[in-house]
């Protein structure tokens, strides 16, 4: 039986993508890294493992093999040694001003311990390769709490591209646990589209392990069950009963974590100087305007959304807006949280013919792609062009980056307004 045309878009759409995915990752190990490692070299910037899982493995098989404080000056100057290779010297101005703590709640330590008795470059392993099988699980699953149809091969084509862009790439290479939180997201969110409610609100509780990525989600999911307080109650008792159990282990295994924990996030935010997206964008007082508009916005979005079934589009819709705006509102202007745009970006895509806009939410709804589609084209360019580019730390490098600042309000600014003109069913 002949092709038809339309599969053969299908095929060389999915051939694209898959030399996208190919292109992103090349370029970030072989391009990228390497000019990052120049560049450290010619100003002095020390260097070593650089994984965001080395900080908190450490605290994790301190506090659990020999009871020592995870928050400890002595415990971040160990982790210092090997994420950088050395301890950081205050008066050398070439250090960075990251210092790397242990700036965790202590609960993170449970969902480490498995890996505490390993060498590190072995949990190092373990952890990449879970991570990228739990992202990449994470779209099919994606797609039913949507309600999104698609194809296999459509659904290769979205798995490659969620593997191309940068954001997914640089969180598997750091081994970062904000992936892991948001598969536990959206692992909850499917929980409730099953009906399995408990389920959900452990797994959701499980995600505060980085609670600035999941405090509005669990906000919104909370106001949604109290709407149907008889039937949906079980989830905020789930929810509920895992936090008193992790709170309570927390503090049985280190008495007093609590306030170790609050002191080494304010030494966080003050070393880090972390801006919101928003504030990055609009001044400092033009974010904090903003973010109280956004909050008010999705207060309303809530409110008209609270009674919708967990199986619905509209309660889709609100949770990857929840999750799009909470990017936006946070501290931390980074590419690797942007995981959690997923959904939003799934849904901007796959429901493009279902909403019919003015002139200007149609283009708005397609300067994220572009963002996206500029990172993987230019990408591939330097990857063909590596041998040519100058060998010292050069601008050329970064072309696939410079977008990646402005994806989250792209993003938001695409699909806000279709969940606040979209009414309730």
């Amino acid at each position: 039986m002949p092709t038809r045309p339309r599969d053969y878009r299908l095929y060389s759409a999915m051939l694209l993508a898959v030399t996208f995915a190919c292109g992103m990752w090349y370029y970030t190990s072989h391009v990228l890294i390497q000019y990052e490692k120049l560049d450290a070299a010619e100003r002095g910037v020390p260097r070593g493992n650089l994984s965001d899982l080395y900080p908190r493995w450490l605290g994790a098989r301190e506090l659990l093999l020999h009871r020592r404080n995870p928050y400890s000056p002595e415990i971040t100057r160990e982790i210092q040694s090997g994420f950088y290779g050395r301890p950081l010297n205050a008066n050398n101005p070439a250090d960075p001003k990251d210092q790397e703590g242990f700036a965790y709640p202590l609960r993170v330590v449970f969902l480490l311990a498995p890996t505490v008795l390993m060498p590190f470059e072995t949990a190092r392993v373990v952890f990449k390769g879970g991570l990228l099988a739990l992202t990449v699980a994470s779209v099919p699953i994606w797609f039913r709490v949507l309600r999104l149809r698609c194809d296999k091969t459509t659904l290769i084509i979205a798995v490659a591209l969620t593997l191309a862009s940068f954001p997914i790439v640089q969180g598997i290479y750091l081994q970062q646990l904000g992936l892991l939180v948001a598969f536990l997201v959206v692992g909850s969110v499917a929980a409730l589209v099953r009906g399995r409610l408990v389920l959900a609100g452990s797994l959701l509780a499980m995600a505060t392990i980085k609670p600035q990525m999941v405090a509005l989600t669990v906000i919104w999911l909370c106001l949604w069950a109290a709407a149907e307080w008889k039937q949906r109650r079980m989830f905020v008792v789930g929810l509920a009963a895992t936090m008193a159990l992790l709170l309570v282990a927390s503090e049985v295994l280190f008495p007093h974590w609590l306030f170790y924990f609050i002191a080494a996030t304010r030494d966080y935010i003050g070393y880090t100087q972390g801006k919101s997206a928003l504030a990055a964008l609009f001044t400092p007082v033009g974010g904090v305007f903003l973010t109280i508009v956004l909050l008010c916005v999705l207060a309303r979005i809530w409110w008209r959304s609270r009674h919708e079934p967990a199986n619905s589009p509209a309660f889709g819709l609100t949770t990857a807006v929840t999750l799009c705006a909470t990017l936006v509102m946070i501290p931390e202007n980074v590419p690797h949280l942007q995981v959690i745009l997923l959904p939003a970006l799934l849904w901007l895509w796959f429901e493009n013919d279902a909403v019919h806009g003015t002139v200007m939410t149609d283009i708005l709804r397609r300067v994220p792609f572009l963002l996206l589609a500029w990172s993987w084209v230019t990408a591939l360019a330097l990857d063909l062009l590596a041998r040519w580019l100058p060998a010292r730390p050069s601008v050329w490098v970064v072309l696939p980056l410079l977008g990646a600042g402005l994806l989250p309000v792209a993003t938001l600014g695409a699909i806000l307004p279709v969940a606040w003109s979209r009414r309730a069913t």
